[in-house]
């Protein structure tokens, strides 16, 4: 019979559940935006037949200093998690996580030598608009910042899973794709959303129990080869980063690289169009819009914004069909509300533009420019 650890099972940042006939415990890792004794991944806790041991950080340090309620360091609970271990004769671990939770695992992945499956990680903290730059309190202190020579060493194997659309997620993946023990696979539909996504399509459990087995993954569907092109990673990521930074001289050169090497990025195709848009190189941006509303027809900001283009171009009752189409499609697209409003005051059409505009505030009753816009055709 197990005796009992000197941690508690339970507490506001951690959950420890037993299977006495399981010598395997999986930690999860939980991401950003997770509250008092709540957990990612909590609703598998029945159909995983292994110990598992939920941990969450009450603030977005990345799990810099250690988990509270096991201890207040990251040494500490790496002792602690060992504590457990040798108390339930567990004699494998594995560590999961997704987003801040995927660094979690990979940095407690290092020091306890086990295998690591990280979906949508950040491996360098703090790069230009990534989340962790975002979200992490500016007081936090940060003693792991970047996990590349840790995992280069380590004996640990690496699974990671991201996304093609996110380029902090693709770029992170690119600094390791060379590592012998690092695994990639990316989802070109995806942006900081495959967890999401594989558990929606009933991928995820099958995944995870070959990962715990030890057997090559099942494979998946909708897989991509964004790292299979040398350079698009960086020139994508860079390019992002200048076209979020508005340094549009800085971003178009870096996009255009990038699509030359792999051109059926969507994403990259939809800044690319955002960008020329800047540049009034509206028909050479059409085309780019073209092009990802072709790659991704479900998603309805490229038809918004190739109706826009439409419009910008004069082709503004072509830019009206189109809208109607996007209406009757996402009807809660209060952009394509918002540009049919415009469209229809550039032809006179007051009332119709009052219409559509008094729907957009409707949609987005705080956005004062909106309101603005409707009290003016009042």
């Amino acid at each position: 019979m197990h005796n009992k650890p000197s941690i508690t099972l339970q507490s506001e940042t951690h959950l420890l559940d037993i299977k006495p006939k399981s010598n395997k415990l999986l930690i999860i890792f939980s991401a950003t935006g997770t509250t008092s004794g709540k957990f990612n991944l909590y609703g598998l806790k029945n159909h995983i037949p292994h110990n598992l041991l939920y941990l969450r950080v009450p603030t977005n340090d990345w799990y810099q200093q250690g988990v509270p309620g096991l201890a207040d360091s990251h040494e500490g609970t790496i002792s602690a998690i060992k504590l457990i271990a040798s108390t339930y004769g567990i004699s494998e671990i594995f560590t999961c996580g997704s987003s801040m939770g995927a660094y979690g695992a990979l940095l407690y992945g290092v020091d306890l030598e086990c295998d690591v499956l990280a979906l949508s990680p950040e491996i360098q903290l703090k790069l230009p608009f990534s989340r962790s730059t975002k979200m992490m309190p500016k007081n936090a202190s940060v003693v792991y910042d970047d996990v590349r020579v840790r995992m280069k060493a380590s004996s640990s194997t690496f699974y990671i899973l991201t996304g093609e659309c996110d380029p902090v997620d693709l770029y992170s993946a690119d600094l390791v794709k060379s590592y012998v023990n690092t695994n990639i696979i990316t989802f070109p539909k995806d942006e900081h959303t495959v967890l999401r996504t594989l558990v929606s399509n009933k991928q995820f459990l099958p995944l995870l129990w070959s990962f715990m087995d030890r057997n090559t993954l099942p494979t998946l569907e909708d897989t991509g080869e964004a790292l299979n092109k040398e350079g698009f990673a960086s020139n994508f990521y860079h390019g992002w980063v200048a076209y979020q930074s508005k340094n549009n001289d800085v971003a178009k050169p870096l996009l255009e690289k990038a699509l030359n090497i792999y051109p059926i990025s969507s994403y990259c195709q939809y800044i690319m169009a955002n960008l020329l848009y800047r540049f009034k190189e509206y028909e050479v941006g059409k085309n780019h819009m073209v092009f990802a509303m072709a790659l991704r027809p479900d998603l309805s900001e490229h038809h918004v914004g190739f109706a826009h283009y439409l419009r910008r171009i004069g082709l503004l009752e072509e830019a009206i069909k189109k809208h109607e189409e996007i209406q009757r499609k996402w009807p809660e697209s209060y952009q394509s509300k918002y540009d049919l409003a415009m469209i229809y005051l550039e032809i006179g059409n007051k009332s119709l533009a009052k219409l559509h505009l008094t729907e957009v505030v409707k949609l987005q009753p705080k956005r004062q420019n909106y309101i603005k816009a409707l009290a003016a055709l009042e």
